[in-house]
């Protein structure tokens, strides 16, 4: 084991004694040093918890990649994706990678996703890992994952990894995806998840000096961006296995004045599958502003880079917290159970 790999387990140990590996909860998550911390937002009127930021402006990336049938092929494919774009003369500070980048094709079952599973102490998060820390950046992808914890099941793991290689947030798709039904998901086991690592580990965030940053890969879930958003979320990570729909991310971040960055594969995705990948659509990728405004977008649904700045200092300053009528919204709430 290199002694990065030895880092970098170590680390993925000491976060499933503290979180059970199910997510890191915002109280336990910070990346860094906690000396800039404010006081954790447990209400909307709440402080927001944040760190200094390393600088005014952030730079992000958005991956549109096409992938295929072979994880080694996609994984090569994603890190020559981060030398490439590290290599021009604008450096970015997060890049992002949609859901299913790694493995590629859709899974019709859970064998088929068993098999194409991966840990998050295995050989290709290990890779990922080396890459963010040769080039000192925060790097974010999302796959189908395998966890001790959870024997015989498969997990969409949505992780964040640090400049230096470590994973700074590792938090499960919160929803039920009708598409693929066979995944947990949050959701699904909502109760035995708090239980084992805590309520706030349910939507977590991390505090950076990039940001707040949460991941997500749950689409049409207003509620869940909301939720986000009034634990102090100022970035949102939101990977798409699928076509992004840019009035869903464009609404979201204007109701929840945050930034999003949407990330879907190519129109390519699946193309060494036996599924036609014009009819699964693809693209869309975007990154939107806190007023609801378009950043930058792809002009395709085929490969490609979508970049933009954000202002956070700025930002940080001009933030108003969203409103949340609870005393109209929470009895209608009350009366509903979970639909898994």
């Amino acid at each position: 084991m290199t002694k990065m790999q030895a880092s970098l387990s170590s680390e993925i140990n000491r976060r499933r004694m503290l979180q059970a590996a199910g997510g890191l909860a915002a109280t336990g998550s910070v990346a860094g040093s906690s000396a800039h911390a404010e006081s954790f937002p447990r209400a909307a009127n709440s402080q927001m918890r944040v760190m200094a930021l390393d600088k005014p402006k952030v730079c992000v990336a958005a991956i549109q990649s096409c992938s295929g049938k072979v994880i080694s092929d996609n994984l090569t494919a994603m890190l020559s994706a981060i030398d490439r774009i590290q290599a021009q003369e604008e450096k970015k500070d997060l890049i992002s990678f949609s859901v299913l980048a790694l493995q590629g094709i859709r899974p019709r079952g859970l064998d088929e996703a068993r098999r194409i599973a991966v840990s998050l102490d295995g050989p290709e998060v290990f890779a990922l890992s080396a890459k963010a820390k040769q080039h000192r950046v925060y790097l974010s992808f999302s796959a189908l994952t395998t966890d001790r914890a959870w024997p015989n099941e498969v997990i969409t793991h949505n992780v964040l990894l640090g400049p230096d290689g470590n994973i700074v947030l590792a938090a499960w798709q919160a929803t039920h995806d009708p598409a693929m039904p066979f995944l947990l998901s949050v959701e699904r086991v909502i109760d035995r998840y708090v239980a084992l690592y805590g309520r706030e580990a349910v939507l977590p965030l991390v505090n950076t000096p990039i940001g707040n940053i949460a991941l997500a890969s749950d689409q049409a879930a207003p509620e869940i961006y909301r939720a986000l958003a009034l634990q102090g979320a100022e970035v949102i990570i939101r990977a798409s296995r699928d076509v992004q729909a840019p009035w869903d991310v464009q609404a979201c971040s204007a109701y929840n004045q945050c930034y999003t960055v949407a990330i879907a594969p190519s129109g390519a995705l699946h193309a060494e599958s036996d599924e036609d990948p014009s009819a699964l659509g693809g693209g869309g990728s975007l990154i939107v502003g806190p007023r609801g405004e378009t950043l930058a977008e792809a002009s395709s649904k085929w490969e490609q880079t979508v970049s933009a700045q954000v202002p956070l200092a700025y930002y940080r300053q001009a933030r108003r917290k969203p409103d949340v009528h609870a005393a109209l919204v929470l009895p209608v709430y009350a009366q509903y159970q979970n639909s898994v």
